[in-house]
């Protein structure tokens, strides 16, 4: 009888866990069902944007070459414009442009999106679209359709692998396919009339599984015109990629994993919750004396140990720290000087100098990582993540593009350049004062009217002048435009000749030269002067005995008339100077970009003779350089 008692006993002990655990079920089931996809669904105002790096190489069909890879300007972004009980209306906008604002390609596209399961719903008057905005949640390891806004055609993802950005795990798939963009591209010659545009696509989405978050994409793709009519395939148009910038990587991670461990929560860690809570109904006076302090306290000392412990440690790891403040600090700066031009080397010491001045020493306070990457982007690229890597406090980059790459990986570490002309017009300082940026430097801007001005001085029957530049250098293409505007009010025309190679720029000038349309040359300093361009471009304005100028030093040295330019070992030190105030403690908005204030007046005095120009010095500038021989 004692017995039967006993288990009649047990059982009604065990009721409430039962019906409490039931209770539990149940409003697991209200949650899953109802609740969870409204905490989950891409809201109404969602918005998505990245910073892109954008590399343009175009085709030039007059010398069919390659004009080199470009730095392009990219806007890419994804943001609510309405919604319907039903879907999200989302337009994603893409828009690149040349670094000297000419517009390559432009387009908004409207998507439908499913807010809970994030697909595209079709609409009756709009293209039908399978697939995802981005990806499914608890993305799968096999195909899916992702509708990517440079290419109106569905790209069949294919699972590649498991990778790791920044510690969070993510997917890779890459789809390779083809796509007309004749539609989007009419603004160029011929088309649509005589021609199409087609595109052979290698994409790759790297995407946070759980969320189905786009964490970065990299396009490579090669486009190229066909007959529209035959279809025949013509000359290619460009050949281009886009990839995240770091900075945008890192952003997209930071949401991935806010998303990711939402979503977790909210499918597994409330329902789990809601299990404890009911349960905890059922246990509660026995939890109370578990989690007691003062009943732990006095239990054992094992007990005691483990409440210790962490205390301990922090006055050690507390005591360490402050014992390696108190030792003096030394500074690590990532050089990347982009090739070995004599100018930016100059530049490179007068950095050095500058900080030396300032009570910074190599070897002693001051640790330098230096490297060239040959104007190499992908090289830029890893130099640069290599200095992140070495945790660099301050990187110092010379020229436009080098600079612009920097500022993509990062918008932490204090970056100081030199070497640049048009900061602002290329977007590596923003134009208004109040926006925070990472960067501070020293121009070398001397202006196209300064310029002509001391041209003039010496050749003042100029009527038509070639501007001699590289093909899509951004920096050119802006002083380009100023010195068109300062010679318009002159009467002067400028006839622009921009080149891909040494071997274009010497066939147009010799072209230009004999059918008497120049008069005088403007050289600018880009890498095509600077690399080899120079020596041919001295050879040829002596052979023709054309008056020419230059804003580059060693083209003067070699045989152009004259040139008024900034000095590289003087901005180089300006940059220093920056640079000094930076590791003191001073924040980037702090210090002032800026440009050295005079230039460098230099003039081949055996051109001068060779063209019978008589050299007026009472009206030059007192810092004047004469080339003897």
């Amino acid at each position: 009888m004692r017995k039967k008692k006993v288990e009649k006993h047990t059982m009604l002990s065990y009721r409430p866990v039962l019906v409490n655990l039931l209770i539990g079920i149940i409003l697991i089931a209200i949650w899953t069902l109802f609740i969870a996809p409204e905490f989950k669904k891409i809201s109404a105002n969602f918005n998505y944007s990245a910073q892109i790096l954008s590399l343009d190489n175009f085709y030039d069909e007059h010398t069919g070459k390659f004009e080199g890879e470009h730095i392009s300007r990219t806007q890419f972004s994804y943001v609510v414009e309405g919604q319907t009980p039903s879907y999200l209306i989302i337009k994603n906008t893409f828009r690149v442009s040349k670094l000297s604002n000419t517009p390559i390609f432009h387009v908004n596209r409207t998507y439908y999106i499913d807010p809970y399961s994030g697909q595209h719903v079709a609409i009756n008057g709009d293209k039908e679209r399978n697939g995802y905005l981005f990806a499914p949640r608890y993305a799968p390891k096999d195909n899916f359709f992702y509708w990517h806004i440079n290419y109106d055609a569905p790209a069949p993802m294919q699972y590649m692998g498991k990778e790791k950005i920044e510690d969070l795990m993510v997917y890779k798939y890459q789809a390779k396919y083809q796509a007309d963009q004749t539609k989007e591209l009419t603004h160029l010659q011929g088309v649509p009339e005589k021609k199409g545009v087609k595109t052979d696509i290698d994409l790759q989405i790297w995407i946070e599984p759980v969320s189905g978050w786009l964490i970065k994409y990299f396009d490579n793709t090669h486009a190229y015109f066909y007959d529209i009519k035959t279809g025949a395939k013509l000359n290619p148009w460009n050949t281009f990629s886009n990839r995240y910038t770091q900075n945008s990587i890192h952003d997209k991670v930071i949401e991935a994993k806010k998303l990711k461990w939402n979503i977790l929560f909210i499918d597994f860690g409330v329902p789990l919750l809601i299990i404890v809570v009911c349960l905890s109904f059922s246990f509660r006076k026995d939890l109370m004396r578990m989690f007691s302090i003062r009943q732990i306290w006095q239990s054992n000392w094992a007990m005691r140990a483990a409440l210790i412990t962490p205390a301990v440690l922090f006055f050690i790891a507390s005591s360490s720290f402050i014992i390696e403040a108190k030792k003096e600090p030394k500074f690590r700066i990532g050089i990347s000087y982009w090739n070995n031009n004599p100018e930016l080397l100059s530049a490179l010491q007068g950095f050095k100098d500058g900080l030396a001045e300032n009570g910074y020493y190599e070897g002693i306070n001051l640790e330098f990582l230096t490297d060239n990457p040959e104007s190499n982007v992908e090289k830029q690229i890893s130099i640069i993540q290599s200095f992140l890597q070495n945790n660099v406090n301050l990187i110092f980059t010379l020229t436009t593009p080098g600079t612009l790459i920097a500022k993509g990986i990062t918008t932490k570490i204090p970056i100081v350049f030199t070497d640049v002309s048009y900061p602002t017009a290329t977007g590596i300082i923003p134009l208004h004062a109040q926006i925070k940026s990472n960067l501070v430097g020293a121009l070398n801007y001397i202006s196209p009217a300064d310029q002509f001005y001391h041209f003039e001085l010496l050749f003042p029957q100029t009527s038509n002048l070639g501007f001699v530049y590289q093909k899509g250098e951004p920096d050119s293409e802006i002083q380009l435009q100023e010195f068109k505007a300062i010679l318009a009010q002159r009467n002067i025309h400028l006839i622009p000749i921009p080149a891909i190679d040494v071997t274009a720029m010497k066939k147009q000038i010799i072209e230009k030269i004999h059918k008497q349309e120049i008069n005088a040359l403007y050289f600018a300093c880009d890498t095509l002067i600077r690399d080899k361009g120079h020596k041919v471009a001295a050879n040829l304005s002596r052979e023709y005995k054309i008056p020419s100028f230059s804003c580059d030093k060693e083209s003067v040295s070699e045989g152009i008339l004259i040139g008024y330019f900034a000095d590289l070992y003087t901005t180089g030190k300006l940059a220093g100077y920056k640079a000094a105030l930076l590791l003191q403690g001073a924040e980037t908005d702090w210090v002032k970009t800026e440009t050295t204030e005079n230039g460098i007046l230099m003039i081949n005095i055996p051109t001068a003779k060779l063209l019978g120009i008589t050299i007026p010095y009472d009206e030059l500038d007192n810092n004047l350089t004469l080339i003897e021989h």
